[in-house]
């Protein structure tokens, strides 16, 4: 009986939670294992968390903490991420393929190399590329190893009545160890030794790979960080009515990555042997094409994941922070409140301009709680009410960039084969902080005996120096670099509610509670360092002043070619008016502003309701006020036969039935490879949709009964996440989220137990 590809996705979770006190001394661990068969076949991958913290009195004066995390984790996966698509995506088959043959069997599957239906002439001394989708699963895996350790030393000193002082220490290690083995029959290992196959001068075939065994490749990465920091902390009640916190401390940071790779070529894993040392690895770095496979016309660039880049040093990045700050809040008789907060940061991909070395970040702001007042002792319907306003500037590291001039070595020179380095991206004194400076003012309530409570807040947020990709002048000898480019302009609503449609008084009782919480929010572009001018580069990088943050640009369609020589095309609009076939060379003017993807409005809302110890909740999102790009009108070409195709092409364009969708066999151009219909007028959609995104239903069993068994508590807890979307706005058929086939349903079995 053949065993699918697929099958049902199992997530199993176990917890277990020990704690302990005494006068002194705290203790508690917590372990947690998780087991997921993926739904996908010869896959799996496991966790395990454990997590201890503890706390011990010392001394009146000294408390001492110390706690630690590790994850264990390991994965076992299909090796060949170049391929993977073609072995576990159903929709890049062809429709007509069956995946079995007529006696229920596993039938072999051509993709690069020929099908049953168009098969290419094997050449001599070319190994056959057929393959069946489960015995290629167990002959090619990748098997991962992860090991995180962190451990943190807490030392709290008090020093004074409402003075202490910390000290801590934080240090975290990290080992991963990737291990892919193929084996001679898997399609990777064929596929390296047809790719260095050559013709020699007497017309046999000779192999510059092993032709028996397949490889062995490994990856190990090691990370080792390091946090310490200082503190001090001040908190007081002056005189019954003036309450003060103080907080001031440094911290420092370092953090480093390295690693290594190997590559074992004729690796047979049951003889232990390995002919690597046969090869010259040198000479297979130097091919761009294969010599003889496909007569030559077959890139090499495949082998790169294994050959290219499967030796050598993963390469060593340390970088180091500091930081220094001050928090203080004062509030007097609990109804007025002023507080304020200072720190500088410093970080290492900055400095080579002193002044933007250290990025100065502050707060401030202050808060009335109205409800203390006396002249709302009256309104007793009222039982919170607090207005309250910050304003702010914080800071934002992008890792991509720094201010020096940048160079990757560890290359070997094709030409001279001795270690090069290249430079990846030029030097940028002015290289600034990411900075936001935000007004916010709140309101806080609760009223009718905390039954209805929420928040609602407005803001206001202005984005400067935002990084961004940066056109260059290319006698500098750089196209583009990461730098400041842009600000933009954020503001916005925030709203929570909360309420109480019937409250319990005992576990027989119903209750019943919604919170909901409403954001809207609109940005902008208010200014863009030198914009782009080509319809690409607006595309890639949508900053234009007055338009949204991730505005969608896209090309304007006009019809489908019917001129002889050209039909089925796509015609899109210039900016003077005429129609092009080649959109991907116009100008940012011939573009048309189509919306933006993200969503303007975002609606939750949370239902939970119990009855004697029966519960049930829902949650349920809207998110609106955006679009996106779906189901491209993408030109077929005669060639081009692999994967399904839109149902939509069943309306493709013919002499005598003109359509917008382009043409299929006769009416399609093979010449015509642009991607201008990925981002075209005519396949812009809403994206508004409503979700269920979980549904809950539990039971909690009574206590009477449990404390004969020396249980505390015990619930039982079954929930399904992500069921099929309520509503959606458009009719493209895609989910607006994965702009593709709708994440699956998870449904989740849970007990509780405690002791």
């Amino acid at each position: 009986m053949p065993i699918n590809m697929f099958h049902r996705q199992v997530i199993q979770q176990y917890n277990l939670s020990l704690r302990n006190k005494s006068d002194k001394a705290r203790n508690n661990l917590v372990i947690n294992y998780k087991y997921d068969n993926t739904g996908l076949y010869n896959h799996k991958q496991d966790w395990l968390n454990v997590s201890y913290k503890g706390s011990l009195d010392v001394a009146k004066w000294l408390t001492a903490t110390f706690s630690f995390n590790g994850i264990f984790a390991n994965k076992q996966e299909y090796g060949a991420t170049s391929f993977y698509t073609q072995i576990y995506d159903p929709f890049c088959q062809e429709p007509y393929y069956p995946y079995y043959d007529e006696n229920g069997n596993d039938r072999l599957h051509y993709f690069n190399y020929g099908n049953d239906y168009g098969q290419f002439t094997i050449q001599d001394g070319i190994t056959d590329m057929a393959v069946k989708f489960r015995d290629e699963a167990r002959q090619d895996v990748k098997n991962t190893r992860r090991q995180e350790m962190r451990y943190h030393a807490d030392l709290l000193f008090k020093v004074l009545p409402g003075l202490t002082a910390n000290a801590q220490f934080i240090y975290e290690v990290s080992d991963l160890n990737e291990r892919h083995h193929a084996t001679e029959e898997s399609y990777a290992a064929r596929e390296i030794k047809n790719m260095f196959a050559k013709k020699n001068n007497d017309g046999t075939i000779g192999y510059m790979t092993p032709e028996n065994g397949g490889f062995l490749q490994t990856s190990h990465t090691q990370g080792d960080f390091w946090t310490a920091r200082g503190q001090l902390n001040y908190s007081r009640t002056l005189f019954d009515k003036h309450d003060i916190t103080v907080i001031a401390g440094m911290e420092f940071r370092s953090t480093r990555t390295r690693g290594d790779k190997t590559l074992i070529l004729g690796y047979d894993e049951q003889l232990q042997n390995s002919s690597t040392h046969t090869v010259d690895i040198g000479s297979l770095n130097d091919m761009w094409t294969a010599p003889y496979w496909q007569n030559g016309g077959y890139s090499v660039y495949a082998s790169s994941p294994v050959i290219r880049d499967g030796i050598g040093l993963i390469k060593e990045v340390t970088h180091r922070y500091a930081s220094g700050y001050f928090n203080a809040t004062y509030t007097y008789d609990e109804r007025y409140n002023a507080f304020g907060s200072f720190r500088k940061d410093y970080a290492d991909v900055y400095g080579l301009n002193a002044k933007y070395r250290g990025k100065p970040l502050w707060s401030v702001g202050a808060g009335w709680n109205i409800h203390k007042e006396d002249f709302m002792h009256d309104l007793t319907w009222i039982n919170f009410l607090k207005l309250r306003y910050s304003y702010g500037v914080t800071g934002n590291i992008y890792q991509g960039a720094t201010s020096y001039m940048t160079a990757s070595s560890g290359s070997i020179n094709r030409d001279t084969k001795a270690p090069m380095g290249s430079v990846s991206s030029p030097a940028n004194p002015n290289l600034r902080w990411e900075q936001n400076r935000t007004h916010n003012a709140g309101l806080d309530f609760s009223f009718l005996g905390y039954r209805l409570r929420g928040s609602l807040d407005y803001y206001r947020k202005e984005g400067k120096d935002i990084f961004g990709n940066k056109l260059l002048d290319p006698t500098t000898g750089f196209s583009s670099m990461n730098a400041n480019v842009a600000c933009i302009l954020n503001h916005g609503l925030e709203l929570t509610l909360g309420y109480d449609w019937f409250r319990p008084s005992g576990r027989n009782d119903f209750s019943w509670t919604t919170n909901m919480t409403f954001t809207y929010n609109k940005n902008k572009v208010t200014y863009v360092e030198n914009p782009v001018t080509s319809a690409t580069g607006l595309i890639r990088t949508p900053y234009k002043t007055d338009y949204p943050v991730n505005a969608m640009w896209a090309y304007r369609f006009a019809k489908i070619d019917d001129r002889p020589g050209h039909e089925g095309v796509n015609l899109y609009y210039t900016d003077t008016g005429a129609t092009t076939e080649e959109a991907i060379f116009l100008s940012a003017d011939a573009l048309a502003f189509v919306g933006h993807s993200d969503p303007s409005t975002i609606i939750a809302l949370d239902n939970q309701m119990r009855w004697k110890g029966f519960s049930f909740g829902f949650t349920a999102a809207y998110y609106g006020g955006h679009q996106m790009f779906a189901r491209p009108h993408t030109m077929r070409y005669s060639n081009n036969w692999f994967g399904t195709i839109d149902i939509m092409y069943l309306n493709a364009w013919t002499p005598e039935k003109p359509t917008d969708i382009p043409g299929l066999g006769q009416y399609s151009n093979p010449t015509m490879l642009a991607s201008d219909a990925d981002t075209s007028t005519n396949n812009v959609y809403n994206a508004d949709f409503i979700k269920i995104r979980n549904i809950t239903f539990g039971y909690d069993f009574p206590k009477s009964i449990l404390s004969k068994v020396g249980v505390n508590n015990c619930s039982l807890r079954f929930q399904i996440n992500d069921p099929k979307a309520v509503w959606t706005r458009n009719n493209a058929g895609v989910d607006p989220e994965t702009l593709g086939i709708r994440n699956q349903s998870s449904y989740v079995v849970g007990l509780n137990l405690n002791l």
